[in-house]
């Protein structure tokens, strides 16, 4: 009998709760925002994805939950509300714990909130984003980027909602996007982290759900919401970089 393909074994490292969508709503009952970034990577979580298995962990909580590095080959780590800035007394022990990822030379994404994160902990910086920006964006790729997103990969569009930035990415990052307001985009340390300012993961009806929420005097006016993304293709070019592939 032929052997069983291991699965890449992904935790995702929860930092905020998003809301509750009503039933029945583009986003099923997706409540954190790691439950849509798994689900956009790799079906969700207890889903039969032939590459991944898929756990989640709470990092934000009262009794915050981290995982033992050792019992898993990749990590993610998703949007918050949270500024990194804010102090809030889970951050250091994310932040050695992301130390501790990139020492056993695990695989290591991070997204938005996770990607200031990542550059906190590994000794770049982070600070404000003035305006807060939100809608669509189209990043200006640099020829590095080629190694995770394919050759000839100029632009890749996604949708963004930030207002804080990395400044400084941390030593040894090599810039793969920028744009305009944001210059550091995305970085990639080596061959195992691989971090990005926009939500690769997000939908127009999410974009909308939190529209609303954003500080209307001190947001953008210049992006639309509704051009089409990049979705599809950094999915894809996701899944290879956690596991391991050459880019599609």
């Amino acid at each position: 009998a032929l052997m069983a393909k291991e699965r890449c074994r992904l935790a995702v490292l929860d930092c905020d709760i998003y809301k509750n969508f009503p039933p029945g709503s583009t986003d099923g009952d997706a409540q954190y925002y790691g439950e849509i970034l798994a689900h956009y990577l790799a079906g969700g979580f207890g889903v039969e994805d032939p590459d991944f298995e898929v756990e989640q962990f709470h990092v934000n909580s009262e009794t915050p939950e981290f995982p033992k590095v050792s019992d898993f080959d990749a990590f993610a780590i998703p949007g918050s509300k949270s500024d990194v800035g804010d102090g809030d007394a889970w951050i250091e022990p994310l932040a050695e714990l992301v130390r501790e990822i990139v020492r056993q030379k695990k695989k290591l994404l991070g997204v938005c909130y996770g990607h200031q994160l990542i550059c906190h902990a590994l000794g770049g910086s982070q600070g404000p984003q003035p305006p807060f920006i939100f809608g669509v964006e189209r990043l200006v790729m640099t020829s590095p980027s080629e190694r995770w997103f394919g050759s000839g990969t100029s632009n890749l569009v996604m949708f963004k909602s930030h207002g804080c930035q990395v400044i400084s990415p941390p030593p040894g990052a090599v810039i793969l996007a920028s744009t305009p307001r944001t210059p550091v985009e995305m970085f990639a340390i080596g061959d195992d982290v691989l971090s990005m300012q926009g939500h690769p993961e997000f939908t127009l009806p999410l974009m909308e759900v939190l529209m609303p929420r954003i500080p209307g005097n001190k947001v953008t006016t210049d992006l639309k919401l509704d051009e089409k993304t990049d979705s599809e293709r950094l999915r894809l070019a996701l899944r290879c970089f956690l596991l391991n592939q050459p880019p599609p």
